[in-house]
């Protein structure tokens, strides 16, 4: 069968809740969690590598994917990555 290609709320709900359990998992992980999404960021500088080094910042108070300022999270995104 044909499906859509366009990310339904289903979808987009799943995925999102997906994400923040990894996030979950890399916080509850600590200084490890923070090394590994390092590690990763300096082998693949990408911007959802980015994206998790900057959500486990340990001096930002953990915010739900959900809450983001999308604009902010790309001018952040674009600021920061190495070109």
């Amino acid at each position: 069968p044909d499906e859509n290609p366009d990310m339904d709320g289903d979808r987009l709900a799943r995925l999102i809740e997906r994400l923040e359990a990894h996030l979950d998992g890399l916080r509850v992980a600590g200084n490890i969690g923070r090394e590994i999404a390092n590690d990763r960021f300096s082998e693949y500088p990408e911007a959802g590598e980015l994206f998790v080094v900057r959500m486990l910042q340990p001096t930002i108070q953990p915010i739900p994917v959900t809450q983001l300022n999308l604009a902010s999270v790309r001018k952040y995104l674009a600021a920061h990555l190495p070109r």
